[in-house]
C-alpha cells in the first residue's frame, strides 16, 4: 500500500463514519430532533468501538490508553467541526450562486475564501493526528495505528458500499445464515 493512500484512507476514516450512519443509522421519526440524536448515539458508539478496537490491536497499556481515547475523542470533535464548516461554506457558495446579479461576483469571492479556510483547516487535521498520535503513542506503535485505522476504514467503506447497493443486506444475510431445515 502506498503511503498517500494510506494517509489518505486513514483520513477518510472520520468522513466515513459520519457518513455511516448518517444515512441509514436512524429510522424515520416523527421529530427530527430525534433522528439527530439517534445519528449522534450511533456515531458515539462507534467512536467508542474504534477506540476499544484499536486500543486491543495495539495492546495499549492502561496508563497509554486513557490519553489516546482522549486525544481521539478530540480529533473527531475537531473533524466534526472541520466538515461542518466545510458544509456551511458550501452552502455559502450555492447561495452566493443565487444571489442578486450585482451581488454574485462580490458574495462568491467571500463564500469562495471561506471555502479555502475551511479546506485548509480540514486538510491540516490528518498531520494534526499523526503528531498528536506519535506524542501518545510512539513512533512503532503510531505505524501500526495507522495501519490497523486504515483497514478499518476499507471495511466501514466496503460495508457502507454493501448496503447501499444491495438494500435488502440484511435479509440476505439473515437468510444465509439460518440453518436448512432437515426433511422429516
Amino acid at each position: 500500500m502506498k503511503p498517500s493512500y494510506l494517509v489518505l484512507t486513514t483520513f477518510m476514516f472520520s468522513a466515513a463514519v459520519a457518513g455511516a450512519f448518517a444515512a441509514g443509522a436512524a429510522t424515520a421519526t416523527s421529530k427530527p430532533g430525534e433522528q439527530e440524536v439517534l445519528v449522534d448515539r450511533e456515531r458515539r458508539r462507534l467512536e467508542e468501538l474504534f477506540i476499544w478496537k484499536i486500543s486491543e490491536e495495539l495492546k495499549l497499556p492502561v496508563d497509554v490508553e486513557a490519553p489516546f481515547a482522549e486525544a481521539s475523542r478530540a480529533l473527531n470533535r475537531e473533524k466534526a467541526r472541520a466538515n461542518l464548516d466545510l458544509a456551511k461554506s458550501l452552502e455559502a457558495l450555492n447561495q452566493a450562486q443565487n444571489a442578486n446579479k450585482s451581488r454574485v461576483r462580490i458574495e462568491t469571492n467571500l463564500a469562495l475564501r471561506r471555502y479555502e479556510k475551511a479546506l485548509k483547516t480540514y486538510g491540516a487535521l490528518p498531520l494534526r493526528e499523526v503528531s498528536r498520535m506519535r506524542a501518545i503513542l510512539g513512533t512503532e506503535r503510531l505505524g501500526r495505528y495507522l495501519i490497523v485505522k486504515s483497514q478499518m476504514a476499507e471495511k466501514l467503506l466496503a460495508l457502507s458500499a454493501r448496503e447501499t447497493s444491495e438494500p435488502d443486506n440484511q435479509n440476505k444475510i439473515l437468510i444465509e445464515k439460518t440453518p436448512p431445515k432437515s426433511a422429516p
